[in-house]
């Protein structure tokens, strides 16, 4: 038999919509390619001293590898501070840097395969029609000027919303006609049953 006595009772603020979204299920949040520009110069040093460097001299025996022409871990921070700056960098890191600042349009596209992927197999293989777009509702408070006892407020009437993180303009509309009055609620009461103590 369930318990239903004080102990299920708890204060909490309850959980909305939007909080109870897994974020797993969001294509963007495992990213395909999320190299920043630090982590690729770091990869290139290391990578650089697997591959060999022959010289004019003699191009079958390698004299050393590719690291010394990369940025080692601990100079890369000030390295990373005169790109930023826009100051002179020697020409061969200034063609890796630029080329890596390229590669981020790629990269971008590339990161949005995941969701086009999921938008192939809803739409292709699945066949879910996407749900057409609905419009915002909210509930209104109307607080009347100290004057005013009551006041009409007709159907469609526009209000004003503020503006919405795009930066665009809010309006809603009420869907009926109503009287905005000033009745209030005197006081909220809730009953409680203690099963324990019951007899």
């Amino acid at each position: 038999m369930a318990k239903c006595g004080k102990e299920i009772l708890s204060e909490r603020e309850g959980t909305a919509q939007l909080q109870r979204y897994i974020e797993a299920l969001d294509p963007a949040s495992v990213k395909l390619n999320d190299f920043s520009l630090k982590e690729w110069m770091q990869f290139a040093y290391t990578f650089a001293q697997h591959i060999n460097y022959f010289n004019t001299l003699n191009h079958e025996v390698p004299s050393a590898n590719w690291q010394d022409f990369f940025i080692k871990d601990a100079n890369l921070e000030d390295f990373l501070n005169l790109v930023d700056d826009g100051k002179v960098v020697t020409p061969h890191l200034a063609l890796f840097v630029s080329f890596i600042k390229l590669l981020e349009f790629s990269k971008k596209r590339f990161n949005k395969l995941t969701k086009r992927h999921l938008d192939f197999y809803y739409r292709r293989i699945l066949q879910i029609e996407k749900l057409p777009a609905t419009p915002d509702k909210v509930h209104m408070i109307f607080e009347l000027a100290k004057n005013v006892v009551d006041e009409k407020i007709a159907r469609e009437t526009e209000l004003d919303g503020g503006k919405d993180a795009a930066g665009l303009k809010r309006i809603y509309k009420t869907t009926e006609e109503l009287v905005a009055n000033k009745s209030t609620v005197s006081t909220l009461m809730s009953v409680y049953n203690d099963h324990t103590n019951s007899k």
